[in-house]
């Protein structure tokens, strides 16, 4: 009798060593499992437009999650076939198609306002230009600031037919647009030359 017990005794001791090694491979692995995604490789990328959405799968016709303003930084665990995987509360995915690595410029940004200061830092026409320069100056800018069509004889009709007759510079009174070079009066000129400073 004293044998048969001793050996229960041995298979129960031998029980609690097999769940003892079970549970503590099971508590080695947890924590592991839990942090696996803080030890996961990241990029940050910037959304490129506003109302960017975040969907819960990697198609267009998933459900959309959330969605990701110009200029927000986020954190992209995971890029599957152009598509990302951001970290959030709730992981979703965006087109990479509107994400970057460099953050976007604002439209006001200086760097947007650089050719309007060069533009504005042109210097004026020359002062050696000619009458016949002017004069063409003159009527360019008369032309882009037409009012309607039918201004000059040679303008079309929306029949695709020629004015002629029928344009407000064949009419009397009324509007007198400057259709040709020798509409501009040397008073116009020199008006012309006084205002540009030469």
């Amino acid at each position: 009798m004293a044998q048969k017990n001793d050996g229960g005794a041995g298979c129960l001791a031998i029980g609690a060593v097999i769940l003892g090694i079970y549970l503590l491979s099971q508590c080695g692995t947890s924590p592991s499992d839990t942090s696996a995604r803080d030890h996961q490789a990241r990029d940050w990328y910037y959304a490129t437009v506003d109302g960017l959405r975040c969907r819960e799968a990697p198609t267009t016709s998933s459900n959309i999650l959330s969605t990701l303003t110009r200029g927000q930084r986020v954190s992209v665990i995971e890029i599957q076939s152009g598509w990302a995987l951001i970290d959030r509360v709730q992981d979703c995915w965006s087109s990479m198609d509107y994400l970057s690595r460099s953050q976007p410029v604002d439209d006001d940004s200086p760097a947007d306002s650089e050719p309007a200061r060069l533009v504005a830092e042109t210097p004026p026409p020359s002062p050696q230009m000619s009458d016949s320069q002017i004069r063409r100056e003159i009527l360019q800018r008369s032309r882009s600031m037409s009012s309607g069509r039918c201004d000059c004889p040679d303008d079309r009709m929306r029949n695709g037919r020629r004015c002629g007759g029928n344009s407000a510079w064949s009419r009397p009174g009324g509007r007198s647009p400057i259709c040709y070079p020798g509409d501009v009066s040397q008073s116009a000129i020199d008006a012309y030359r006084r205002r540009e400073g030469f």
